[in-house]
């Protein structure tokens, strides 16, 4: 079965519920590429987006396998994690986040792959988000697998799986994030909200309609 094929019709119904949501990140799966090891006890990996207007994240799809062909029962459970752009330091993000989801998500196979030699089931996961809400601007997005009933240390550890668009992520094992070449496949669907007004802008609305209110009354004797 054809990976890519697969995780943009994951895309696909993501979108047909929800009418009004935009595609912020569409990097479709390779499965015939090495994946990233992405552990929330410390294998790191981000990625980068941008927002050009205040917009809620509704939605995300991935793929990823786990090494030496093990297996887990579905739903899995993944930590989501967002940090702020370094925007002194190009392609880093803040550390540490300021916002971190726990949610299960289903496995559902969508062929194999090849990890260390042996062949290995590769999965393609969805989970809707809970309210978040992001002013415009340049943020990362981190996903780890955080089951307890898997292994996170040595070659049984869950991978993410990389995608047919290649530009540049980041990488940490530990502390320091450094760049990578290769994107992780992953699809974000948000919906653009109406910017909140200004302060002054909420004074100005006051005023005008407090004077409207008063013209109403004078009208009215």
């Amino acid at each position: 079965m054809n990976s890519h094929v697969v995780l943009s019709g994951v895309a696909a119904l993501i979108l047909a519920c929800q009418v009004h949501a935009t595609v912020i990140i569409d990097q479709p799966v390779d499965g015939s590429l090495p994946g990233i090891y992405s552990d929330f006890e410390g294998q790191r990996v981000a990625d980068d987006f941008t927002l050009t207007q205040r917009t809620r994240l509704d939605s995300v799809a991935w793929a990823g396998f786990y090494g030496a062909g093990v297996t887990i029962a579905t739903p899995v459970a993944f930590v989501f994690q967002l940090f702020n752009d370094d925007g002194a330091v190009l392609g880093v993000p803040v550390d540490p986040f300021f916002e971190a989801v726990t949610a299960s998500a289903d496995a559902v196979e969508i062929g194999t792959t090849t990890h260390a030699g042996a062949s290995t089931p590769l999965y393609a996961y969805f989970a809707s988000l809970p309210t978040l809400i992001l002013e415009a601007g340049d943020y990362w997005l981190r996903i780890a697998e955080a089951d307890s009933r898997t292994p996170h240390i040595g070659a049984n550890q869950w991978l993410w799986a990389r995608s047919t668009v290649s530009s540049l992520e980041v990488h940490a094992t530990g502390i320091a994030w450094t760049q990578r070449s290769g994107n992780p496949a992953l699809i974000l669907n948000g919906s653009p909200l109406s910017a909140v007004p200004e302060p002054s802008s909420i004074a100005l609305l006051g005023v005008a309609l407090a004077g409207l209110s008063a013209r109403r009354r004078r009208a009215g004797q």
